[in-house]
């Protein structure tokens, strides 16, 4: 059958000497697979017309059984340059676009996911990366349906009296009483968190462009919202530790040669 969707992709691989295999997330499907053969001829029809992290309309034979359908046509939509100009950008957009491949997206959840990882994506190239990004992890826990609870207590549904301690549970879902068995979170960070979490940033990142934080706040937030990937999606850290060692300046970016 033949399928028309637009798509982002989200992972490029060889195929074959001269094919890839790209994956990518739809609106209309989810997460698909397709080769793309003859991709790396020089008078390929396909040069130019996808990327990752650029949108791309796909035309493929959509195979009935699981397995790797292949792309007819692609035609170039949104290319997002900037994100080859600007390496926070850039790695930003790689973990985002990771977590996206890794989080299990189904037809169900499809539309709202796509949408807001074409809005991080977008808002990347006006917006702090870093900020930017766990934005868009909150966001993307909201609409699998994992949103961290962060007015009350997650585990007894009390509201929290100014000045009591207050920890965070990944187990819970949210902010919970402090108790022995959770490490108290800061203030500063849990107000930092409540503003990340608040509304959809559908607004090519422009609510993210006033906020000031300190390095060990970022990595203090990142830190609470990790432990929810991890609970949640089971993601490996390794990459993600990657992507804000290299935004928060504790890792240098690769020279190319």
């Amino acid at each position: 059958m033949l399928a028309k969707t637009r798509a982002v992709a989200l992972r490029i691989s060889p195929f074959s000497q001269t094919s890839h295999v790209v994956s990518w997330l739809s609106p209309d499907w989810g997460r698909l697979s397709t080769v793309i053969k003859g991709a790396c001829r020089r008078n390929s029809r396909f040069l130019g017309e996808y990327d990752l992290g650029a949108t791309t309309e796909l035309v493929f034979y959509r195979r009935e059984r699981e397995g790797l359908h292949v792309a007819r046509e692609c035609s170039l939509e949104t290319a997002r340059g900037y994100l080859r100009n600007d390496w926070r950008a850039y790695a930003a957009a790689s973990w985002g676009l990771e977590l996206a491949a890794r989080s299990g997206t189904g037809p169900d959840e499809a539309g709202r996911v796509f949408a807001l990882l074409e809005a991080f994506l977008d808002g990347l190239a006006g917006s702090p990366a870093a900020w930017r990004l766990l934005g868009f992890e909150m966001d993307l826990m909201g609409a699998l349906g994992f949103r961290p609870v962060l007015d009350r207590c997650a585990r007894c549904g009390a509201g929290f009296v100014r000045g009591t301690p207050v920890a965070f549970s990944a187990a819970h879902g949210g902010t919970v009483c402090a108790q022995d068995e959770h490490a108290p979170i800061a203030p500063d960070v849990l107000a930092l968190l409540r503003r990340l979490a608040a509304g959809r940033r559908q607004d090519d990142g422009r609510s993210l462009r006033g906020l000031t934080a300190s390095t060990d706040q970022l990595l203090a937030c990142a830190r609470v919202v990790g432990t929810l990937l991890s609970h949640h999606l089971e993601v490996s850290p390794e990459p993600r530790d990657l992507a804000y060692g290299l935004l928060a300046g504790k890792r240098k970016p690769t020279q190319r040669r």
